[in-house]
């Protein structure tokens, strides 16, 4: 299992009521000393994987808080922590605290640097924070060579930081050949056409300046060649 795809993750099913109880062990005093009793646990019932599905159920639902406690449970009870540091990264992403999204999309990749989706992720944290946006491109066009079969939804984070460094040839061919290569993805489709129309109106938009922009005169020119 890996990291998250930038596609929303799937709704798990939460389990029944019964199986998240805890244990406990009520200890109580000798009768008639008041003591209070005392609430022990002996043992958490659910495996790290059970954690991480309540995590990815929390996760869906934008409960970013429990998500993120379950999957600190999860690692603590031996879950693969390459792994549940993606998902983590994913959860503190959408409670939009980037400095600790970062911290756990680095830690995720040091423990396996390949993580396609993580790398992918990552990039998208960088272009919400403006960040260093080569770089930001570098980590999707890894991602790219590790995981082409999701190429086409790295190929829209990529196009989007085309987008942002306003190279807007490069975005807009990123994202059709995005949605000639995407499965059956309603959303994702259409998101791609969405964008796709919004840089060929940024393109005329461009090429609209450059048409009524104000020409100088061979007259202009000689003055100012004459002022240097």
């Amino acid at each position: 299992m890996d990291a998250s795809s930038p596609s929303p993750p799937p709704r798990f099913a939460l389990m029944e009521p019964a199986r998240l109880f805890l244990l406990l062990l009520l200890i109580v005093g000798p009768a008639g000393c008041g003591t209070i009793p005392k609430v022990i646990i002996l043992n958490d019932p659910l495996s790290n994987e059970e954690h991480l599905q309540l995590g990815l159920s929390y996760e869906a639902r934008g409960e970013w808080d429990q998500a993120i406690s379950e999957y600190e449970t999860a690692l603590d009870k031996g879950g693969s922590a390459s792994v549940i540091q993606g998902y983590l990264g994913n959860a503190y992403y959408g409670k939009k605290d980037y400095i600790a999204a970062e911290q756990a999309y680095r830690k995720s990749l040091h423990l396996n640097a390949r993580n396609a989706p993580v790398l992918n992720n990552l990039a998208s944290l960088y272009l919400v924070d403006r960040k260093d946006l080569l770089e930001a491109e570098r980590f999707v066009q890894q991602a790219i060579e590790i995981d082409p079969a999701r190429k086409p939804y790295y190929l829209d984070t990529l196009a989007a930081i085309y987008l942002a460094r306003t190279e807007y040839d490069a975005a807009l061919a990123a994202y059709r050949e995005a949605t000639a290569l995407s499965p059956s993805d309603p959303v994702l489709l259409k998101q791609l056409h969405e964008q796709q129309n919004h840089v060929l109106e940024l393109l005329e938009e461009k090429a609209s300046d450059r048409t009524h922009a104000p020409v100088k005169s061979n007259r202009e020119d000689r003055i100012e060649g004459n002022s240097h």
